[in-house]
């Protein structure tokens, strides 16, 4: 089940896709460049994270969720993600839709 794709952009404003998925019980993410699914893969840890203290970017050694917490949705699991990227080197430019459903 996917959980997020995402694009993102960098410093330089380089184009990025996470997708965010729940694999046999356990969440796995894939990081390439560009917008499209032959991107270059990337390492997670190619984001950084930071937080602003008293008007000072300060950086943390932290990285993407392997789990969720207690009673957590999927809604807010991925608004935790998009949180969590929105504060690092590779912020949230575009949110896709997970679910695509058709008409006849």
């Amino acid at each position: 089940m996917k959980i997020a794709h995402l694009h993102l952009a960098d410093g330089y404003n380089n184009p990025y896709t996470l997708v965010c998925s729940l694999v046999d019980e356990s969440i796995k993410y894939k990081f390439y460049s560009g917008y499209g699914s032959s991107g270059m893969p990337n390492s997670l840890r190619n984001i950084q994270f930071y937080d602003i203290v008293n008007g000072n970017m300060k950086w943390l050694d932290k990285s993407l969720p392997l789990e969720n917490y207690e009673d957590e949705s999927i809604q807010e699991f991925r608004s935790r993600i998009i949180q969590m990227l929105n504060n690092s080197t590779h912020p949230v430019v575009k949110e896709i839709k997970t679910q695509v459903t058709f008409t006849n």
